[in-house]
């Protein structure tokens, strides 16, 4: 990403900071001005006008000479007569001679145009010189929000230090006089800190995407691991491209690199090369794929026919030795396969044989007889999941999306009911583990109360009871259930200490909650999982599956095929 280097600005300033005059501020001395032709001209200036000020005696020109004006304090300028202008000369002279290394090194203070002749220069007030400098720090941080991206996009060294520059430059705009000096060196340095960080700062190296490049490296490792399927001149080609690539070192590739390496390997992987044998190989491969399609019932008899047909004729050329009209017809027999859509009407069809399985059928109707019989929050699910299968099976619903998560979904809720007995027990099981566990912090930080504890332990050992009663109702053991359940979410836990680990909230609850009801939190989970669930065969995730085997088999896209010409005339 290219960025224009932000231009160094505020020279003028430093050149304006020694014109401020007569509002107080006089930064360069007369010695300082008067050089060469300048000398002279000053000369001729003080002649003139000493015929009108006669008055002025030696001492006071001596002392306007060697005094500094000071910063805010107004002062009269007394010319110099022509005969002290020449005995005071070598002075000027001498002291130039000595100043001179201070002037070089500061030549940005004193530009020509500036050393000018006071009484032809127009005076600075303060404002004016204040307004000047804020009009120039307002200008630089305006240039450089427009290269800036954002704290984000650089390091986060080079981001501190342009930070810290940023907040000299805001400092100098609140209050420029702070920073005045005679000759501007401290504004300068702010100005020059400032535009030296925003040109330093440094771009975070680019984040580049290499998960397609990890994936045509290990579909090129399946490759090259079947010598049976593809030709030996194509096998060591792909070897080539791939040891072009350091995998030690892959993260710290370039876009431009990972984009090479994407490239070759696309360029071969795109157009295998199969041998015979590998020809054959792959219809069997093939056929077998469309038994699959077939099995799942959900696609059109037609579709499935076409598909056929094309391997038939696959076969056809290659019992006659036309390996590359064996190779088309495979091509296009799983491109089909990978285009392949479900059919609406063929899971509908699906739907209506789980309704009329005896197995689904049967528990269907026991539940809704004997309820009690079940645990109540996993029957609810499978009772909705088989009322809508059975709608949408004599529906006219043409969804194939909808139509297969209610086929999906009934499949799912069956496996999720749960028996009563089971449920009690897996319940139990898990209780006694947390009661033993919580029972050596009873009474301690963080443990249960030994009110509460004594409570959940004595409706667990009436449980017990119960459940070894075979008389007793069901009912009750799910109503004793409940109330175990909702005791252990209830029951206070004396607070820790200040000391413990303040993420751990004193009054928290065990994280281990009897989910063995199966439990409202199951329920509350079983449709995310009904639609996580891995798809079953046939479906389009499956169909999709199909489309990256025939890759790896050598199937997509154009196949080449050595020629059996050339075979034959050796």
């Amino acid at each position: 990403m290219k960025r224009k280097k932000l231009a160094a600005l505020g020279l003028a300033i430093v050149m304006a900071v020694g014109t401020v005059g007569t509002s107080g501020i006089t930064v360069m001395a007369a010695e300082a001005q008067t050089a060469g032709t300048e000398a002279e001209k000053e000369s001729q200036n003080a002649e003139a006008e000493s015929q009108t000020h006669e008055d002025l005696s030696a001492p006071q020109q001596e002392e306007q000479q060697t005094q500094q004006p000071m910063v805010g304090e107004e002062q009269d300028q007394q010319p110099v007569t022509g005969e002290e202008l020449q005995t005071q000369q070598p002075e000027k002279e001498e002291q130039q001679e000595v100043q001179q290394p201070e002037i070089e090194s500061g030549q940005e203070a004193q530009q020509p145009g500036f050393e000018q002749n006071k009484e032809e220069k127009e005076s600075m007030t303060e404002a004016e010189f204040v307004a000047m400098v804020q009009a120039e720090v307002d200008g630089l941080l305006a240039d450089a929000d427009e290269v800036i991206f954002g704290p984000l996009m650089y390091t986060e060294q080079s981001w501190k230090v342009y930070e810290a520059a940023k907040a000299e430059m805001l400092a100098l705009r609140a209050d420029p006089m702070k920073y005045y000096d005679p000759d501007g060196a401290q504004i300068y340095g702010i100005f020059e800190r400032f535009v030296n960080a925003v040109n330093g700062l440094e771009l975070i190296p680019e984040v580049v995407d290499k998960s397609e490049l990890y994936e045509l490296i290990a579909l090129a490792d399946q490759v090259v691991s079947q010598t049976e399927v593809y030709a030996p001149d194509y096998i060591q080609a792909l070897k080539n491209v791939l040891a072009t690539i350091d995998r030690n070192k892959i993260e710290a590739m370039t876009k431009a690199e990972t984009a090479q390496a994407v490239v070759a390997l696309k360029q071969l992987l795109q157009t295998p090369v199969v041998s015979e044998s590998g020809v054959i190989k792959l219809i069997e491969e093939s056929r077998q794929m469309l038994e699959q399609l077939k099995v799942s019932g959900l696609y059109a008899d037609q579709d499935l026919a076409a598909i056929q047909t094309l391997l038939d004729e696959a076969q056809k050329a290659v019992d006659s030795a036309n390996w590359n009209e064996a190779i088309e017809k495979l091509n296009m027999a799983n491109q089909k396969m990978s285009e392949i859509s479900m059919s609406a009407e063929k899971i509908k069809e699906a739907l209506a044989g789980k309704v009329a399985d005896k197995e689904y059928k049967d528990l269907y109707e026991d539940i809704k007889a004997h309820p009690e019989n079940y645990d109540k929050n996993t029957t609810g699910f499978y009772v909705e999941s088989y009322d809508q299968a059975k709608a949408l099976s004599v529906s006219n619903e043409t969804d194939v999306e909808k139509l297969y998560e209610a086929l999906q979904q009934i499949e799912f809720a069956k496996s999720t009911v749960m028996k009563l007995e089971d449920s009690m027990k897996n319940f139990m099981e898990d209780m006694g583990k947390i009661l033993e566990s919580e029972r050596k912090n009873v009474g301690k930080a963080g443990g249960f109360t030994k009110e509460d504890f004594d409570k959940m332990e004595a409706l667990y050992n009436e449980l017990k009871e119960l459940l070894a009663n075979p008389d007793t109702e069901k009912a009750v053991l799910q109503e004793r259930v409940e109330a175990l359940n909702n005791l252990l979410v209830t029951a206070e836990r004396i607070e820790k200490e200040e000391t413990v680990d303040p993420e751990q909230k004193p009054e928290q609850k065990p994280e281990q909650k009897p989910e063995q009801k199966p439990n409202k939190e199951e329920e509350k989970n079983e449709d995310k999982k009904k639609k996580s669930e891995a798809p079953k065969t046939g479906d389009p995730a499956s169909i999709f599956g199909l489309g990256v085997m025939l890759i790896g088999s050598g199937i997509a896209g154009a196949v080449g095929l050595r020629k059996k010409s050339e075979d034959s005339e050796e």
